[in-house]
């Protein structure tokens, strides 16, 4: 197992933490310059501070006390398999695409967390814990049965590129109350939202989607069961209110001088600028032709 102190945990303490994913790959040792160890690519590495002696041991050991101060970093390790006991608080890591199961499952100290290239979350990743804010995995394709059951604290989650969601994800989950889905989305079962605003007879939640999919999303298999009060609303046709609401819309939208003639997305909205400062034309590319929507305006104090 290669385990090392995590060099982008924004806040907090652990007792130990680490990645315990496949432990291959080059482990790298930079002062002044590079040093791979290749040969020890399967080593235990261990960092007892940031400024001390490292240990790389396979078959025997080796103190680099020349690198006391350096940087290591573990290539290819791609998968967060654990986190143990401690009070993380907080945990950003842009290389990480793949969460696995019951990484922060009862770690109440947890509240902010940031992995923007995640495609896949296992098992109970996220049960019972304190994440609170709303929550990007915007490349998301994949996710496992009760993610973010039991998440109090929880009001919003981007579930990016997921085609199913599945069963108890969001269970006891009560204050969860907006939803960002690109693609249709099928539902495993009901299960999904016990508890909720977006269960039977509850309040009611938001869920936002491309344009179009939300006139599907009240007819599809389970869904139409949950609720009357929830509401289906296109991501493109409602950027202000998702503004409002404090989420960063930014990857929705591209501010051109002009409309595109190729590569044109149908998923962004396309702003132009008009004659009043920080307001744009909104407009969409959908079902073969533009459409354009209400003005948008960006800065002052909704802020962009």
């Amino acid at each position: 197992m290669a385990r090392l102190r995590p060099n982008n945990v924004i806040e907090g303490k652990l007792k130990s933490t680490g990645y315990t994913g496949e432990p291959t790959g080059t482990i790298e040792i930079t002062e002044n310059g590079n040093y791979n160890i290749k040969q020890y690519a399967n080593a235990s590495v261990q960092v007892p501070q940031p400024s001390g002696t490292i240990n790389i041991t396979e078959n025997g050991a080796i103190n680099v006390y020349e690198y006391a101060n350096a940087t290591v970093n573990v290539t290819y390790n791609e998968t967060l398999n654990a986190l143990l006991e401690g009070t993380l608080r907080t945990i950003s890591n842009s290389e990480i695409t793949k969460l696995g199961s019951a990484v922060f499952y009862n770690i109440s100290s947890i509240n902010y967390i940031n992995f923007p290239n995640v495609t896949s979350i296992a098992y109970q990743c996220f049960r019972n814990s304190g994440v609170t804010g709303f929550i990007y995995f915007r490349k998301l394709t994949s996710i496992a049965g009760e993610i973010f059951m039991g998440c109090n604290n929880l009001t919003g989650v981007d579930l990016g590129e997921i085609t199913n969601v599945a069963n108890n994800s969001f269970n006891g989950s009560r204050n969860i109350k907006t939803l960002i889905i690109k693609n249709r989305a099928s539902l495993g079962n009901v299960n999904a939202f016990t508890t909720t605003p977006f269960a039977n007879g509850n309040v009611g939640g938001t869920l936002y989607t491309n344009y179009g999919n939300e006139t599907w999303y009240p007819t599809a298999t389970n869904w139409v069961s949950l609720s009357s009060n929830n509401q289906y609303k296109s991501i493109q046709k409602n950027l202000i209110e998702l503004q409002t609401l404090g989420i960063d819309i930014t990857p929705y939208y591209e501010i051109v001088v002009n409309l595109p003639t190729q590569d044109i997305s149908t998923t962004k909205v396309y702003f132009k600028e008009t004659l009043v400062e920080n307001e744009y034309q909104q407009w969409f590319y959908g079902s073969g032709e533009w459409e354009q929507l209400s003005n948008i305006h960006l800065g002052g104090n909704n802020g962009s």
